[in-house]
C-alpha cells in the first residue's frame, strides 16, 4: 500500500507522464514491485536476509533524517505553529492496533536467535531489547518531527506532507519505497514457515515430507504468499485502517496476550503475585487494544477502500 502511495508520484515526478498513464498507475507499479523482490523472498534461511535488514536500517534512518531536514527549515523560516504539542484527537485509539503491530518481534526472534553462531538466552534477550529500544527510538523520532512540522491533519504516510515537487523529498520517498520493498520477502518468511507447521502436522504425521516435496511447497507458498499480499494491497487503499486492523487482531495476539496468558498458565504461585501481576497488566493492555483497535476502524468501514 506504501508503495501504491509513493511510487506512482515519483514516477510523475522524474518522468513527467499523467496520472492516468496505465504504466506509472498504483496497481500496476504494486504488482512490479512484488514480481522484483520475488526472487528475494525465495530465500530460505533468516541469515541471507542479513544485508536486506542493514539496507533497510540505513534507509530509514536516512529518511528521518530528510524529515528532521524539513522540519529543522520549516521552524527556521515559520516557527513553530500555536496549536503544535497541544493534545490529541479521538484518532489516538483508532492508531493504537497500527502502533502495536510496529513493535511485534516474538514471531521471528527465536528464528533469528537460532541463525546466531552462539545462540543462547543472554544473546537472545540483548538481540530484542536492542530491536524494540531501535524501534522505539526511531518511530517515536518520526512521531515527533512529524507532529510538530504537520501539527494538524498528518497523513497515514508522513512523507506525503512533504512538497511533491522537492527533489530531496522525492529522494526520501524513493529510499522508503526501497525499504518497503525489501522488506516484503522478509515479512512473509514467518507466515511461509507457520504455514508448513502446519501441513506437517496434518499431512506428514508418521514420516517427514521428502526434499522433493519440501522445495515445491517452499516454490508454492512463497508465491501464494507474494500473491495474497500484492492482492490486499492492490484492493485496500488505506493503510492506517489496515495496520489498525491487522494490528488490533494479530500483533496485540502476538505481542500482549498469548505471551501473558502462557506465563500465566503455566507459572505457579498465587494470581496476584508480582510475576503475575505484571503479566495481567500486559495482558489487559493487549484485551484493551484487541477492543478498541478492532472496533474503531469499522465505524467507517468505507476508509479501507478510500
Amino acid at each position: 500500500m506504501l508503495l501504491g502511495t509513493n511510487l506512482p508520484r515519483i514516477m510523475q515526478h522524474f518522468t513527467g507522464l499523467d496520472d492516468n498513464n496505465f504504466w506509472i498507475s498504483r496497481n500496476t507499479l504494486i504488482v512490479a514491485a512484488c514480481v522484483v523482490v520475488l526472487p528475494i523472498a525465495f530465500f530460505k534461511n533468516l541469515s541471507k536476509y542479513a544485508i536486506t535488514s542493514v539496507i533497510c536500517l540505513s534507509m530509514l534512518f536516512t529518511v528521518v533524517f530528510v524529515l528532521f531536514g524539513f522540519f529543522c527549515a520549516n521552524t527556521f523560516d515559520k516557527g513553530l505553529p500555536d496549536n503544535a504539542a497541544t493534545g490529541f484527537g479521538g484518532d489516538m485509539f483508532y492508531s493504537l492496533g497500527g502502533i502495536s503491530y510496529l513493535y511485534v518481534c516474538q514471531d521471528v526472534s527465536i528464528e533469528v536467535a537460532a541463525e546466531l553462531k552462539k545462540p543462547t538466552r543472554n544473546r537472545w534477550r540483548v538481540l530484542c531489547a536492542v530491536v524494540c529500544a531501535m524501534s522505539c527510538l526511531s518511530f517515536l523520532f518520526i512521531g515527533i518531527v512529524g507532529y510538530l512540522y504537520v501539527p494538524n491533519n498528518v497523513p497515514a504516510n508522513i512523507l506525503d506532507a512533504l512538497p511533491r515537487k522537492n527533489f530531496v523529498a522525492n529522494i526520501a520517498r524513493i529510499i522508503h519505497c526501497f525499504t518497503i520493498a525489501l522488506s516484503v520477502p522478509y515479512n512473509i518468511f514467518m507466515p511461509r514457515l507457520s504455514l508448513f507447521t502446519m501441513a506437517s502436522l496434518l499431512f506428514f504425521k508418521r514420516s517427514p515430507p521428502s526434499h522433493r516435496a519440501m522445495h515445491i511447497y517452499h516454490m508454492v507458498s512463497t508465491v501464494l504468499l507474494v500473491a495474497v499480499g500484492c492482492t490486499i494491497a492492490v484492493l485496500v487503499n488505506n493503510l492506517g485502517a489496515a495496520y489498525a486492523i491487522i494490528g488490533a487482531v494479530a500483533a496485540s495476539g502476538i505481542g500482549f496476550i498469548l505471551p501473558a496468558g502462557c506465563f500465566l498458565s503455566l507459572e505457579t504461585g498465587s494470581l496476584l503475585s508480582p510475576k503475575k501481576v505484571i503479566h495481567l497488566c500486559i495482558l489487559a493492555v493487549g484485551l484493551f487494544v484487541t477492543i478498541v483497535g478492532s472496533v474503531a476502524p469499522f465505524v467507517n468501514i468505507q476508509d479501507l477502500f478510500s
